[in-house]
């Protein structure tokens, strides 16, 4: 079953890059990039981008994006302007299974090979 989900979700993800470097999506759909040292909450952070649904980081400087309203976004950094520099990748997307984290596609699945 495909759902397509409209509100952010209702627990918060994250995908670490390091020990010290990490995205956060919030319970109130902002998505951060939050950097150590750890101890203080909240840390450090950058807003990446507000009405998140799912997101895939590559570095610290790009993420795909899945928008609430369903469009998917490869943003550039610099963080902490919303909305950040991006491209639209596609429209209408939906989240398989009601998971909030978009699934990395090999590259010869992608047709790179």
């Amino acid at each position: 079953m495909v759902e397509q989900t409209s509100t952010p979700s209702s627990h918060p993800e994250f995908e670490a890059l390091s020990p010290d470097l990490a995205y956060v999506l919030g319970t109130d759909g902002n998505l951060w990039l939050e950097t150590g040292p750890w101890g203080t909450v909240p840390p450090r952070r950058q807003q990446v981008d507000g009405n998140v649904a799912a997101f895939q980081p590559l570095s610290a400087t790009e993420a795909y994006v899945l928008g609430t309203d369903g469009n998917l976004w490869l943003e550039t950094g610099p963080w902490g302007t919303v909305p950040p520099s991006r491209q639209q990748v596609d429209g209408n997307v939906s989240i398989l299974g009601g998971t909030t984290q978009l699934a990395p596609v090999s590259q010869a699945a992608a047709g790179h090979l």
